[in-house]
């Protein structure tokens, strides 16, 4: 029986993968194969489908990221929630944009 058969949004290290049931609920963990990536989904978005006359069915449009959900998971993955705490200097320039985002937002509410 498949429980889950979606492509993943970006790639993860299938040696660090680790499940349990819980109450009759599944766990999953997974380790993102590039830690200072930021995904946007958990899953590849399938394309929009559209009917004859091309307009979108609502139904296949993904629901989008808050703000606050946007700014949760890249403090998540910033002052990482497995044990690991990125490093700036190991950030790409693009996740480097983004901490600097994140500490004029952080210094802006203070």
């Amino acid at each position: 029986v498949a429980v889950f058969d979606a492509p993943l949004f970006h790639a993860i290290l299938t040696d660090d993968l680790v499940w349990h049931v819980d109450r009759g609920e599944l766990h999953l963990t997974m380790t993102k194969a590039e830690r200072s990536k930021l995904w946007e989904q958990f899953v590849v978005v399938p394309e929009l489908r559209r009917d004859d006359h091309g307009q979108v069915y609502p139904e296949s449009v993904p629901e989008p990221l808050s703000a606050k959900d946007r700014m949760d998971r890249f403090r998540e993955m910033v002052d990482g929630d497995d044990g690991h705490r990125a490093q700036y200097d190991q950030l790409d320039p693009s996740s480097k944009q983004l901490v600097e985002a994140l500490r004029r937002f952080e210094h802006a509410r203070a």
